[in-house]
């Protein structure tokens, strides 16, 4: 069933309803992306607001459930040609990108930002911690050091919101739990670092970018590409819609939301976002997901996707393009990060990376296997309470209740050799007693060369850590601790590419270490990795960073043809 769109307005649920889209659907002249799939033969028609046309082309029919029967507002990009598109239109187009400082995001965008510089494009990359620049650098790209807002936003609100945001009038929620933080903030701190970048781009001789590519998660790159009218692609992660914390009881998440959109503070900031931006953020956007109206570049595939997000009306009215894992080792941060006066510092490597330990050639039957909780957990979460399934608990009670059953139970093993990532904190290793030989402990690891010659992976449920386990082929075990690992372990568990185990810090003794030995040596450990290994294809062959750039540079071409 097909249909001819101009535009519509979507209707969403109660806890989506302030929510509401008008886009249009526009032919390109030029090759547009291309839908793949075993029952439709579609083109994207990618959704703009800067320029104004009538639909030419039709948009299938959405409403099977299957990832297979996609409308074709979202696609996979299964093929990219190796070309510049830049000849006579534009020499060296600039491209700005910003991100927050985190590893993960940044892992994630430094091979589009290589594939980009690689495509003769002028890359700036806006960052906030110096920590991240030589990575950075090394994908060809300039740095500029620009405010986030993630953990930093006390300062930033104390130097810049102090006329609209009243710090002794936050909801006692947000300040138990740091999980909430971001949902509050968003707004007042995004409009906040709005006002910075539109007058760093509107300074006389100032450098401004003709595209700008920024993590669906940050609101001000979306405000001022729009006011700007600079066309933007938003990074899109694991999951298209951000879950609430599991922090919240049943009675709180049905409150919530208007909790936050209600408050003062943000309906302030959210008045700022209109007069001085054009823009509703309230009535636009999802929380903490600031989508692009011209491209939005999915780094995952459908079919691990929910489905239930899959079967939204306004899945059918903003453009995607899914293009799978991003990541690479040539351009991946490995290491030590610790976060000082709200910035990151990064502390020399205690891994060789020419003799990395589980390199090492190893007896016949010898199996590795990998564990990580996520540098969040093991670094600024250490001290933080975490809402698990067991209830609140800290990074550090997390982390060595898992180490120490590991080391109990593991102990002295000649078939086994297990490599942790334990982080920078001091006291990491307290209470584990002397780490034994079959046992690499590390502050930090080279995961992606580690999980390449492990046979099973251990993990928190991180995105970036399941991406890398996926493909890898790995039987997982996932210990989830935090609302992201959580959403993530119910993925898993669906896929059968793994275990879960729900309440760690409730399980009886040696049961982690039952389930790491049962991914590498029990009998659902064949299946485990047979599904690993398909979910890992699919994700390689979803394109990668080399679609993910051309999607952008196609979004590029079309606005200057």
């Amino acid at each position: 069933m097909q249909e001819n769109i101009v535009s519509k307005r979507s209707s969403l649920p109660s806890v989506l309803a302030r929510l509401q889209l008008q886009h249009q659907f526009l032919a390109c002249p030029r090759r547009v992306l291309e839908l793949t799939s075993p029952t439709l033969n579609l083109d994207l028609r990618t959704v703009t607001h800067f320029k104004s046309a009538p639909a030419t082309h039709s948009i299938a029919d959405a409403s099977s459930r299957s990832p297979d029967h996609l409308g074709s507002a979202c696609c996979t990009h299964d093929s990219v040609k190796k070309r510049c598109p830049w000849s006579g239109l534009m020499a060296c187009p600039r491209v700005a990108v910003l991100s927050s400082s985190s590893v993960g995001t940044v892992n994630r965008f430094l091979p589009i930002v290589s594939e980009l510089v690689q495509h003769k494009c002028e890359v700036r990359y806006y960052i906030a911690d110096p920590a991240f620049e030589e990575a950075i650098q090394q994908t060809g790209a300039a740095t500029e050091l620009f405010d986030d807002f993630c953990g930093c936003w006390p300062d930033l609100l104390a130097q810049d919101a102090q006329s609209f945001f009243h710090s002794e009038k936050v909801p006692t929620v947000v300040k138990e739990y740091m999980e909430l933080e971001r949902y509050f903030y968003a707004l007042p701190a995004g409009v906040c670092l709005a006002r910075r970048l539109l007058q760093l781009w509107e300074a006389p001789g100032a450098w401004v970018p003709s595209l700008v590519i920024y993590s669906v998660a940050d609101l001000h790159p979306r405000l001022v590409s729009t006011k700007l009218g600079i066309p933007c692609v938003a990074v899109v992660p694991f999951f298209l819609v951000d879950r609430y914390p599991a922090c919240l009881s049943d009675e709180q998440r049905g409150s919530w939301p208007g909790a936050v959109v209600e408050h003062e503070s943000v309906q302030a900031a959210n008045a700022i976002a209109q007069d001085e931006f054009g823009t509703n953020c309230l009535k636009e956007f999802l929380p903490c997901r600031y989508f692009s109206r011209c491209l939005n570049v999915v780094a995952s595939i459908p079919q691990i996707e929910r489905e239930e997000t899959l079967d939204q009306s306004w899945m059918k009215e903003l453009a995607f393009v899914w293009v799978g894992f991003t990541g690479n080792q040539t351009h991946h941060i490995n290491g030590v990060f610790v976060r000082d006066s709200n910035k990151l510092h990064r502390l020399p490597s205690d891994v060789s990376a020419v003799d990395c330990p589980w390199r090492m050639p190893l007896p016949g039957g010898v199996k590795i296997l990998v564990v990580s909780l996520g540098s969040h957990i093991v670094g600024d979460g250490w001290n933080a309470l975490h809402k698990s399934e067991s209830g609140p608990v800290t990074g550090r009670d997390f982390s060595r209740r898992v180490w120490r059953e590991l080391v109990e139970n593991f102990r002295g093993r000649n078939d086994v050799r297990v490599v942790i990532s334990i982080g920078p904190q001091p006291d990491a290793c307290e209470g584990l007693g002397k780490i034994p030989g079959n046992f690499i402990a590390r502050r930090s690891i080279a995961q992606m060369d580690a999980l390449s010659r492990a046979s099973a992976f251990i993990t928190h449920g991180g995105r970036n850590s399941v991406m890398e386990g996926l493909v890898a082929g790995l039987p997982l075990v996932l210990i989830p601790c935090k609302t992201d690992d959580q959403e993530m372990a119910k993925l898993i568990e669906r896929s059968g590419a793994g275990v879960v185990l729900w309440k760690p810090m409730e399980a009886p003794a040696g049961a982690i270490a039952q389930a790491g030995h049962a991914a590498m040596f029990g009998s659902a450990a064949a299946s485990q990795r047979l599904r690993s290994e398909e979910l890992g294809a699919q994700l390689r062959a979803a394109g990668g960073s080399p679609a993910a750039a051309e999607a952008c540079l196609e979004q590029l071409q079309y606005q200057w043809s």
